[in-house]
């Protein structure tokens, strides 16, 4: 999985387990994920983190646009 750092952070920190970043960021600040997934629960959580990573991202467009 490919993110920008900030939002593949969030992955991490929302999964809690052994989720991790496994690349430094590309030119245009992507990195890769190495995201462990061994049961329902982190499934679960991996889906909150999409979720606070969305608000992250709608955040930022509304701030670009004032």
């Amino acid at each position: 999985m490919c993110l920008r750092e900030s939002r593949a952070q969030i992955v991490v920190n929302e999964m809690n387990n052994g989720t991790q970043i496994i690349s430094e960021p590309d030119s245009d600040g992507y990195v890769r994920l190495s995201v462990v997934i061994e049961g329902s629960y982190d499934i679960l959580s991996l889906y909150h983190a999409g979720m606070a990573a969305q608000v992250q991202l709608d955040k930022q467009y509304r701030e670009s646009v004032r």
